[in-house]
């Protein structure tokens, strides 16, 4: 994993304590934030994300207007980072994209956005695996908003030869 870039894992997540207990050998996570000395994590790829416009109809982003969505709540790693990143990225937008709601999970934000109970700010990939079409979903100008996607785990788990051809692979599907 020398060409990659790393990160260290949120020490309080869930698949932080599987792996830091043994349970789990590796996890895939996303949105990396805060140190921890005994896990690290690899990032595979950084996920675009986008918007569901309520109801699947037609949106315009205007310059200088404020857009309000429906996210992933503001305890989670994905939008510790998120946060971070949309505030010095939409200085170059043009407009602003305010949080109305949050919720546990991008699958629910995806369902609701789809049923007209306001936009949704989520990975692509998600919307998409849903059912949402690309055609469907709004892109955020350049610089475009993404999450990190993560293989976690020990450090000397991570430097295994057999570690890191499994990383190497993964990162080689996830561009195809």
């Amino acid at each position: 994993a020398a060409a990659s870039k790393s990160a260290s894992l949120n020490p309080s997540s869930p698949l932080g304590d599987h792996v830091r207990s043994g349970e789990y050998a590796l996890a895939l996570a996303a949105g990396v934030s805060e140190e921890s000395p005994d896990l690290q994590a690899e990032i595979l790829l950084e996920e675009t994300m986008a918007l569901v416009p309520s109801g699947l109809k037609p949106l315009t982003l205007t310059p200088g207007a404020t857009l309000s969505v429906l996210t992933i709540e503001p305890g989670s790693a994905t939008w510790g980072l998120l946060q971070r990143r949309l505030r010095r990225q939409s200085k170059q937008w043009g407009f602003t994209i305010e949080v109305s709601r949050t919720l546990q999970s991008f699958t629910s934000i995806v369902q609701m956005a789809r049923h007209g109970f306001g936009h949704g700010l989520v990975p692509e990939g998600v919307a998409r695996a849903l059912g949402i079409r690309p055609r469907q979903l709004v892109h955020l100008p350049e610089p475009t908003l993404t999450r990190p996607v993560s293989l976690i785990g020990r450090p000397t788990s991570l430097s295994l030869p057999v570690v890191q051809h499994f990383y190497q692979a993964l990162r080689q599907n996830l561009k195809a």
